[in-house]
């Protein structure tokens, strides 16, 4: 049986590893963390995830603690409306969920086997040649097999010397955070972007959990990143719409992560030879679509198809073809999600036009039921 050697056990990795194995591979999944921690942000999890879920087995599990995100849309800071929709409408009646983190990852856990996964593996070196792969990690262990797959994220070192892009600074970062329950905000399942000059905040029930939000500003790179606190950014939202206000007083300063934003340009390819990248390791986009998370499933969906009965050195082009176009979409729209607010934010004058804001709304339902779309997987 062939063997395929997968680095990382976040959301890609092990998505990954499900369908390796579903396609009749031995899976050796390595992570470089001495234990999976538990991370407090909230996904949102589309249509096509969720039929991605259900290609590896995970989707009846996954909804059993997964709340439901049913409307989603964007206001001015002043409250002014300026497109709203339903996920039904915009994905011929499909659903959507709003999962933390660590949920999603637990179920994928659960399903490829958390005694599988070797803990404390920190990648050092690799090599893959026409007879193989290798993998030599910090510990001093070695790892042979057919297929390497770098799922290790954003940072992930093999993928930056195979596919030869780093990282950048988005310009804008922030602080998210998680509020408890509010009786005088009820749950409604629903997800609202409000956006300011060169800031936004946006808002989600998050079931019986209570309130994720997030706040995000331009700044600088590096060290000069400001570090927000609840109290600075209440002050920044003062104008806004008080419950925006409410929640974040609400939260305690325990339950809140600062973030920058860091993202890769559309990728040129998907790996080399032996190598491939999946999910934030090939295209790690901003967040304004909401499809990391997304998109990682679906690579390993399409990774599973690809390795399906074919020899090592196949498997590539063949999940280029199903994948390439495909992200490098999802990279650029992610990243025109922000020129309103973190580039052009004059460009807020003309959202206060009724005409523009109908405009901005059926160009956003025009585009969504492709993205909510978990595409045919043709070889």
């Amino acid at each position: 049986m062939a063997t395929a050697i997968v680095i990382g056990a976040g959301i890609a990795g092990l998505a990954a590893g499900i369908s390796l194995d579903q396609a009749g591979w031995d899976v050796e999944l390595y992570e470089q963390a001495d234990e999976l921690a538990t991370m407090g942000a909230a996904l949102s999890i589309w249509p096509n995830a969720v039929a991605a879920l259900d290609q590896l087995g995970c989707g009846e599990a996954f909804r059993t603690g997964a709340p439901r995100l049913e409307r989603f849309g964007a206001c001015l800071a002043s409250g002014v409306p300026v497109m709203f929709t339903t996920v039904a409408d915009a994905a011929n009646g499909a659903s959507a969920w709003l999962p933390s983190r660590t949920w999603l990852q637990s179920v994928l856990l659960r399903r490829f086997g958390a005694k599988r996964v070797a803990l404390s593996h920190r990648v050092e070196n690799f090599s893959a040649d026409a007879h193989g792969v290798k993998a030599w990690f910090a510990n001093g262990r070695e790892a042979r097999g057919d297929l390497l797959i770098a799922a290790d994220g954003i940072w992930s070192r093999i993928a930056n010397d195979i596919l030869g892009v780093a990282p950048r600074h988005a310009g804008y970062g922030g602080l998210l955070g998680m509020a408890p329950p509010m009786a005088e905000l009820p749950d409604r399942a629903a997800g609202i972007e409000y956006w300011g000059y060169r800031e936004r905040f946006g808002l989600f029930d998050h079931g019986s959990a209570g309130k994720y939000w997030f706040y995000m500003c331009n700044e600088p790179d590096g060290p000069a990143a400001a570090a927000l606190t609840n109290t600075e950014i209440m002050a920044r939202l003062a104008g806004w719409p008080p419950h925006l206000r409410e929640v974040v007083m609400a939260t305690g300063a325990e339950a809140t992560i600062p973030f920058s934003v860091h993202a890769k340009p559309p990728p040129r390819r998907l790996g080399r030879g032996r190598v491939v990248c999946v999910g934030d390791a090939s295209h790690a986009m901003e967040p304004n679509l909401g499809q990391g998370a997304c998109q990682a499933l679906e690579d390993a969906v399409a990774l599973g198809e690809a390795a399906r009965g074919q020899a090592a050195m196949a498997i590539l082009p063949v999940f280029e073809r199903m994948r390439l176009k495909r992200v490098r979409k999802f990279v650029s729209a992610s990243a025109q999600g922000s020129l309103i607010m973190h580039r052009h934010p004059a460009l807020l004058q003309l959202a206060r036009l009724p005409a523009v804001r109908w405009l901005a709304g059926e160009a956003v339902r025009w585009r969504l039921p492709d993205y909510f779309q978990m595409p045919s997987l043709n070889r």
